[in-house]
């Protein structure tokens, strides 16, 4: 039977309603697919992290830490240098503190002698003990760290440190990764850090979703040392390993942490007399020939007003160090915020910064910060003469895009969108107005 026009227009219009549904259907299927994929992988990223804590400051530090970002996405052991449980009031809740401290040293060596080896106790400043081979026939407390950033706001305040947690605090680190490797031996990465750190779990396990645990990968805030080892003066310094600061955390593969694992105890006697922690843990890792890759977002400081500003805004942090405890909550109400409003995107540092001032109240932070003997680094987008600094000052006040400016001892001024690392230079006068260093990509995803 012949059909009508308008009956065919029908049953084309109906086929191609069929077509769009099913071409829906299956792409939704398909963005659904790797959605999920995405998703599990991340999911599986797992991280077992040893808060480094002490007798004394537990209960308000360490306490602070679990309950904000320690909230049951990571396995947790706290250490100490004697054992406690630590009771949450409030919440009616508790957690072990282990003794890593007492023992270490002693067990340890025993372990080493029933496997064969020799322990010979060093006399020599820096160099510590010898361990030798079945076949075979205390340090200067110096260091140069980064100073900038202190703050009365923070942990670094005077008095801080004095207590016996601190104190024993270098002999924690190696004994501390020994047993949580033993507690949570098939985690991926491993992880270690102050109870005054707090750690963006999420964007951590986003960003080590790209890397096979199983490969020795040690990252972290690289820092030079001087006083153990036998590196005694900054010049030989440049001859010794790169060590991961550990108040911005340390961070181990599943693949580094098994090599370290081999030498552990023989670290544990051989750097006794080191006189830091961290130090001792990149001493050991490098006799397992593993080297630490710097990576940025480890930061030694919280966002302050006098906060050591990244080159880029955009960056994403995955620690701040010297957080005080009631600070811990407020990060962790920036990150849940920013996270729920741009679809689990990871927060920028320029953002974390900004919010931070608003909530913290902090009260340090000035429309510009301006310094003399200081010159700012980074590309400049303009250069030119100038008779004094208040001219550059002014310059970098009318163009919006100045984020920084440097006034150099040849009367030239130098114009910056972003603000700099500082590094000392005579003559110099820099500046940064803090409120103009923002990025500009709301809540895009740096990971892929």
């Amino acid at each position: 039977m012949p059909q009508s026009p308008q009956f065919r227009r029908k049953r084309l219009v109906a086929l191609m309603f069929i077509l769009c549904a099913l071409a829906l259907f299956l792409g939704g299927s398909r963005a659904g697919v790797r959605t999920v994929s995405r998703s599990r992988q991340r999911a599986t990223t797992t991280i077992a992290v040893a808060l480094k804590s002490g007798f004394e400051t537990a209960n308000t530090r360490a306490v602070a830490q679990i309950d904000t970002f320690l909230d049951g996405r990571v396995s947790v052991l706290a250490v100490g240098e004697r054992q406690k449980l630590v009771r949450n009031m409030e919440k009616n809740t508790s957690f072990q503190l282990v003794d890593v401290y007492s023992n270490a040293f002693r067990d340890a060596r025993q372990r080493l002698r029933e496997k064969g080896f020799t322990v010979e106790l060093g006399n020599r400043v820096g160099w510590g003990n010898k361990v030798l081979p079945p076949s075979s026939d205390s340090a200067a407390k110096l260091v140069r760290r980064m100073e900038q950033g202190h703050n009365a706001n923070d942990t670094s305040q005077s008095g801080w440190f004095d207590n016996e947690g601190w104190r024993v605090d270098a002999h924690k680190n190696l004994p501390a990764f020994k047993l949580l490797h033993q507690t949570f031996p098939e985690a991926d990465w491993f992880m270690m850090i102050d109870d005054d750190t707090y750690v963006f779990i999420d964007s951590l396990k986003k960003y080590l979703s790209k890397f096979d645990p199983s490969k020795p990968y040690y990252f972290g805030q690289a820092n030079r040392f001087r006083g153990c080892d036998g590196v005694m003066e900054f010049a030989e310094a440049e001859k010794a390993p790169l060590v991961a600061q550990g108040g911005a955390g340390i961070l181990l593969s599943r693949g580094a942490m098994r090599a370290m694992a081999d030498v552990l105890d023989a670290c544990i006697v051989r750097y006794e007399d080191c006189w830091a922690g961290d130090i001792r843990v990149a001493l050991c890792l490098r006799d397992a020939n593993i080297r630490l890759k710097h990576t940025a977002g480890f930061n030694g400081w919280p966002p302050q007003g006098n906060f050591v500003f990244t080159p880029n805004p955009c960056e994403i942090p995955f620690t701040y160090h010297h957080v005080l405890p009631d600070q811990m909550f407020i990060l962790r109400e920036i990150e849940r915020d920013y996270t729920s409003r741009h679809l689990g995107a990871p927060i920028p540092s320029a953002e974390v910064f900004r919010r931070f001032q608003r909530l913290a109240q902090t009260n340090d932070l000035d429309e510009h910060i301006r310094e003399t003997g200081f010159e700012r680094k980074g590309r400049p987008f303009m250069n030119f003469k100038v008779n004094k600094a208040e001219e550059c000052e002014d310059r970098c006040l009318y163009y919006r895009e100045c984020v920084s400016w440097y006034y150099s001892a040849d009367s030239r001024c130098w114009l910056k969108r972003t603000p700099g690392g500082k590094e000392e230079m005579e003559g110099a006068i820099s500046g940064v107005f803090p409120n103009r260093f923002q990025c500009q990509r709301s809540g895009w995803w740096p990971f892929g």
